[in-house]
């Protein structure tokens, strides 16, 4: 197997060719009719050849990317193959390849318009030893290989190099490369058409919210779609400030919000980050920024902008859960900040399920060595999650039934407006089990002890707010109970950017609230609380060390940042 490159066809020849069948239309029907005849002749491209068909099975199963049903889906049908022509382009195609997957053979016949972007996004739904044929693949350029050419050549060129890895700033193209030359057995030319074999290199698709509940209705199995609450768009209740000259993305003034689903799945593979794998496809339950241009999660490693494969394979002897189960578990599971904002936001789906099966039980992993903590343990109960109906897996587990709701919160994209009722009674069972009678500041600094995110000079950031008569508080001292109680009675709420900051989520009314952080902070987290319940963010930020980092360190200028926010607090 060599390089893809295309031959200049000979024009000469080609000329003399139609002349001789334009002369020969124009005496037998006439010069009008025959002109018509000859330029539909000319569009029309030559079929399948013979030899690519004796590579088909009979009674193969072949999709064929057309607006034309009359074309290589007619040749199939009369070769006895099961031909499913796909009219629709782009998410709607690969929802319904992957409902159909996998294939014996795919049919390009759209036309040299996105064709490497379709190519990436289908070639991956064949089976071992499948084949994907580019209609006019093979000659579209003259003498330079053609775009797709280009992008299978890379992949080749990929074969011999070492895995790109897993570090972070990994370029997309070298890792799509690097999939592909795993994927990909061979690509050779067959007369005008360009042909390209799918090896042995089993793949998963990764699918939105939309995507998949077209599969599983397109499938109409036992996995299925149990509830839909509808999107519900609002128009942010945050009034806010910021000391940057332009306002940053993703401090919307309206959010559309998404529709929300609970779905069913059996036999679905489990894996520890909050995977969920059901037969060829990756669940959109698997991924917390479920509205990102690419879908990814850490457990496992990309292949194409649609496909990935796990770094952990559940096989035969991955254990084996019956009955029902609820999917809580999270990439980040055993970080406050994540339980708060991620997991949290599906405990609505717990209380659906265990209508539908009382004895379901909820699911959690273990994360980065992380067993479950107490706090844990006392914010799934304040959600009505006990911790005898919580399983913990060390591994990948096979589930009988599995039930999982999109997230009510995702991160910087969208919050549901419904997760008020979620995030008010969690409040209130914390209050309630809090057991203090502490006494409580009105104005307080949330400081911060962690490294990552850290500001230089906080002491001096700290004393800025002392001078005005706020306590330095840090919350994680507190327990959970007075952490909700401390927030619900402030008057004002400063604090360094952060989970420290994520029990304004209980808040039972609007607070004002002064945030103190860095431009490389894109978490949208306290905003999205903010446009729900109405707080005041005025916000301070500061130039990090590293602006591509986002959990880089900072410096706090006293000068400049902190000019405004004595301006902010004198005003107070």
């Amino acid at each position: 197997m060599g390089e893809v490159t295309t031959g200049q066809p000979n024009l000469r020849e080609q000329r003399r060719v139609w002349s001789g069948v334009v002369a020969y239309a124009d005496d037998m029907i006439g010069t009008a009719r025959a002109s018509s005849l000859v330029a539909r002749l000319r569009r029309r491209r030559p079929g399948l050849s013979t030899a690519l068909l004796d590579r088909v099975p009979a009674n193969s199963t072949c999709a064929v990317l057309t607006d034309n049903p009359q074309g290589a889906a007619t040749q199939l049908r009369r070769h006895g193959a099961h031909v499913h022509v796909v009219a629709s382009t782009g998410s709607a195609a690969h929802a319904e390849l992957t409902a159909l997957a996998p294939f014996d053979l795919i049919v390009d016949e759209r036309g040299r318009k996105n064709r490497v972007i379709r190519f990436r996004d289908a070639f991956f739904h064949l089976r071992a030893g499948g084949m994907y044929v580019v209609r006019g693949g093979a000659g579209e350029s003259g003498a330079a290989p053609t775009k797709l050419a280009e992008y299978l050549n890379r992949a080749e060129h990929a074969r011999a190099e070492p895995w790109p890895g897993r570090g972070r700033g990994i370029p997309t193209a070298a890792l799509d490369a690097y999939g592909l030359s795993q994927a990909m057995v061979s690509f050779d030319v067959d007369g005008e058409d360009l042909v390209v074999t799918r090896g042995d290199f089993p793949v998963l698709a990764k699918l939105r919210e939309d995507e998949m509940a077209q599969v599983l209705q397109r499938r109409n199995g036992r996995d299925k779609v149990l509830e839909v609450i509808p999107a519900a768009p609002f128009d942010s209740r945050c009034e806010f400030t910021e000391n940057s000259p332009e306002r940053r993305p993703n401090f919307h003034d309206h959010y559309d919000t998404i529709d929300l689903s609970l779905r069913l799945y059996h036999e679905a593979i489990a894996v520890p980050a909050g995977v969920l794998v059901v037969d060829n496809m990756i669940t959109p339950d698997s991924y917390r920024h479920n509205q990102f241009k690419r879908l990814r999660n850490r457990a496992t490693d990309e292949i194409a902008p649609r496909f990935a494969v796990l770094r952990t394979e559940g096989g035969e002897e991955t254990p084996y859960l019956e009955g029902a189960y609820v999917h809580l578990d999270n990439e980040q599971r055993g970080h406050f900040g994540h339980l708060v904002t991620e997991q949290m936001s599906r405990f609505w789906s717990w209380q659906r399920a265990k209508e539908l099966y009382p004895d379901a039980k909820a699911l959690v992993a273990i994360n980065k060595g992380r067993e479950l903590r107490g706090w844990e343990l006392e914010i799934y109960a304040a959600g009505g999650i006990p911790a005898d109906d919580i399983v913990f897996t060390t591994g990948p587990v096979r589930v009988e039934r599995i039930v999982s709701g999109t997230p009510m919160l995702s991160n910087p994209d969208y919050v549901h407006p419904a997760i008020q009722e979620t995030w008010q009674s969690v409040g209130n069972r914390l209050v309630a089990g809090s057991g203090t009678d502490a006494d409580l500041p009105r104005r307080f600094f949330c400081s911060r002890r962690l490294a990552k995110r850290s500001c230089h000079n906080s002491p001096d950031v700290e004393a800025l707010f002392s001078d005005f008569g706020f306590d330095i508080v840090y919350p994680e001292d507190l327990p959970l109970g007075d952490q909700v109680r401390l927030f619900r009675n402030a008057e004002v709420i400063g604090g360094f950017v952060g989970s420290a900051m994520f029990s304004l989520a209980y808040a039972s009314d609007p607070k004002q609230v002064i945030l103190v952080g860095s431009s490389a902070y894109t978490a949208r987290n306290e905003y999205l609380f903010a446009a729900l319940l109405g707080h005041r963010i005025d916000s301070v930020v500061s130039t990090p060390d590293d602006p591509t980092t986002y959990q880089s360190p900072y410096t706090f200028n006293l000068a400049d940042e902190g000019n405004y926010l004595r301006t902010l607090l004198d005003n107070l």
